[in-house]
């Protein structure tokens, strides 16, 4: 993000456990700065990332990890056109509670299709 004296660190992302043989990888993001969250930088990061994963890497599917809880995140991955493929019930525990885990992808073709290949 550009603010009025330059860039603003607000958060990372990245591509990681990138499988070759099977064209597949992990994406995380975390927008860690409250001030500049519901802006659409999360929906923005995971099409940044899953172009350059698709168009750049040449992968078929990308995942991801979410927090059952954390539903701001899972809509802005769902507007970027992943889908919830499973669940890892009661997988992390945090806040003095347990937690489900959710997994969401997009495949090269669903990508394809939301770009009107």
């Amino acid at each position: 993000m550009r603010d009025g004296d330059g860039w603003k660190l607000i958060g990372n992302s990245g591509v990681f456990d990138i499988d070759h043989a099977t064209r597949s990888a992990e994406l995380g993001i975390m927008i860690g700065e409250k001030s500049e969250w519901n802006k659409g930088y999360g929906t923005e990061a995971m099409l940044l990332l899953a172009r350059h994963c698709f168009d750049t890497l040449n992968l078929n599917r990308v995942h991801l990890r979410v927090y059952a809880e954390n539903l701001r995140a899972k809509r802005a991955y769902e507007k970027a056109g992943f889908l919830e493929e499973g669940r890892l019930r009661e997988a992390v525990y945090k806040h003095g509670k347990y937690d489900d885990v959710i997994v969401m992808s997009i495949l090269r073709s669903e990508w394809d299709q939301r770009k009107g290949k």
